[in-house]
């Protein structure tokens, strides 16, 4: 659950999701696969590596950690995927 990771109320509660529309999103970094539960999905965009620019040093920290990059073409925060998978390693975190 990408948002429990991120410190946000969870997305994924068994009780509700007979009446829940549950999107994964999988990740593969190295030999690891990760799938990461999701509210929804709105657009898939390319953008160019040069645009990015360093994480801004006001986000909160209970995400911050998870930041690779910001695009401030699109306002979007950029994760970093390896990141993500290994705190969810590290934590067991399953369902």
């Amino acid at each position: 659950d990408l948002n429990y990771l991120l410190g946000f109320p969870a997305v994924w509660q068994p009780k509700y999701i007979s009446r829940t529309k549950i999107m994964v999103i999988v990740l593969q970094v190295n030999s690891k696969l990760l799938g990461l539960v999701v509210s929804q999905v709105e657009e898939i965009e390319q953008h160019h590596w040069q645009n990015l620019q360093p994480p801004d040093r006001l986000l909160p920290l209970r995400f911050g950690h998870f930041v690779k990059a910001y695009l401030p073409e699109a306002s979007s925060i950029i994760l970093d995927a390896q990141r993500i998978v290994q705190a969810a390693v590290d934590i067991k975190y399953e369902v």
